[in-house]
């Protein structure tokens, strides 16, 4: 299933996630999230940053201990999370509340009340995004991030690959990751692009989705282009005659 959400929807939905993490009777300070790459993901992004909470990206690849472990260090309060992921929230923060993605977006298309937006905060420099990386060490260590930070990248980088809001960008990598997050996420929103979500890596499936949708962007690690090209060329020698060589 291919996901697309314009950057008003997403818009609301954040004010309005961040109205409720306000109103809650223990309001969080830090909130995990844990879900696949979606568009609800940047939903639970801005609505963290607008209501003032330090937000923690989890890597839905990891086992439930290997969560559970980081979520304790990170004095995690909520965890938000997709229908997918729902069922480990018991394993990973049992004496957390938890808050499903998808439920939030269902009560936003039915709810019609204003919003009122005079608690939100846009406080750019204080510590926001907690990431998890092991970079060349192995050794897994947070990285914290201030939203001043994320926005530079993505201004940064909408302005190296020249984006504009006719940009159809195809995301692949967990958007848990900071590159993806950046480059494949953030920037094309601030460019006014859309941003397709693909729920496969096979490459014929992304060679597909990237005909379908005229794809004009992607953000990708070498090793998938490598993927890529080599199922390319599988797909290549499989033709005979006249095929082979119109390719």
């Amino acid at each position: 299933m291919i996901m697309l959400l314009t950057t008003i929807c997403q818009s609301e939905g954040s004010m309005r996630l961040a109205l409720n993490l306000q109103a809650r009777k223990d309001a969080p300070k830090r909130v995990a999230i844990l879900s696949e790459s979606r568009p609800e993901w940047m939903i639970a992004l801005i609505g963290g940053f607008l209501a003032g909470v330090e937000i923690v990206a989890l890597d839905p690849a990891l086992k439930d201990i290997e969560l559970a472990i980081l979520c304790e260090k990170s004095l995690i309060d909520l965890l938000i999370v997709s229908r997918k992921h729902l069922s480990r929230s018991a394993e990973i923060l049992p004496t957390k509340p938890n808050l499903c993605l998808e439920d939030h977006v269902a009560a936003l298309k039915a709810s019609r009340s204003p919003i009122e937006v005079a608690n939100l905060q846009y406080d750019l420099d204080r510590p926001f995004l907690n990431v998890f990386g092991s970079g060349t060490s192995g050794s897994t260590r947070s990285i914290v991030i201030s939203g001043r930070g994320l926005v530079y990248q993505a201004h940064s980088a909408t302005k190296l690959f020249k984006l504009n809001s006719d940009d159809q960008l195809l995301s692949i990598l967990p958007i848990n990751h900071l590159f993806e997050l950046a480059a494949g996420a953030l920037s094309p929103l601030y460019a006014g692009a859309t941003v397709i979500y693909a729920n496969s890596l096979m490459p014929q499936d992304i060679i597909g989705l990237m005909a379908s949708h005229n794809v004009t962007r992607m953000v990708a690690v070498p090793a998938f282009f490598k993927a890529m090209k080599k199922s390319m060329e599988i797909q290549l020698n499989q033709l005979t005659g006249n095929k082979k060589m119109l390719i």
